[in-house]
């Protein structure tokens, strides 16, 4: 019964660094949660996976399953739709633009669980859920419409979809532009 998954995992590097994936390796077919998602995206799922937070170190790449085509991955922005300096960065080990898509992942704000209170976080693992909320509302309104109609109208629909890059891919959609596409 599940349509949409929300995901903030991430794998590149292990404390048994003999299983540790390099950049080569991060191609959307070789991590075994790679290939996992592409089985669960082929099955109907529309996968949302947060692209990591290693922009500003060492790795800068994405972790897998973001590295898959059809896995929708998500950077962050901040409040001025600049690239959040922690947010990875493509492309994939072929070529491919990743994130497919950014939202506010810098200064985001949630709701907490110890003070019932609504505080302030920062990560991809906040963009995406953000993302992954306005992709469930729009396939709600659009139940026949199948996962690829649905991410090409988001896709159309950022603000850099005619000029793509891999810091925030096709950019910040603009649901009200896919909802009436």
């Amino acid at each position: 019964g599940v349509d949409i998954v929300n995901s903030s995992m991430g794998y590149n590097q292990f404390r048994d660094t003999s299983m540790s994936y390099t950049y080569r390796q991060m191609d959307g077919k070789t991590a075994l949660i790679s290939q996992g998602a592409s089985i669960a995206v082929d099955k109907g799922l529309f996968i949302v996976n947060a692209v990591g937070n290693d922009g500003n170190k060492a790795w800068r790449h994405l972790f897998a399953p973001a590295d898959v085509a059809t896995v929708f991955s998500v950077g962050a922005v901040d409040s001025f739709l600049q690239t959040s300096s922690f947010s990875s960065r493509g492309p994939n080990a072929l070529g491919r633009i990743k994130p497919d898509i950014t939202a506010q992942g810098s200064s985001t704000a949630y709701a907490t669980m110890t003070r019932y209170d609504v505080a302030l976080g920062e990560g991809t693992s906040y963009a995406c859920p953000v993302m992954t909320g306005m992709i469930a509302s729009l396939k709600s309104a659009f139940p026949s419409v199948n996962n690829k109609q649905l991410k090409q109208a988001i896709i159309k629909s950022a603000h850099q979809a005619n000029k793509p890059d891999n810091n925030q891919g096709y950019g910040i959609p603009n649901f009200l532009d896919a909802y009436l596409s």
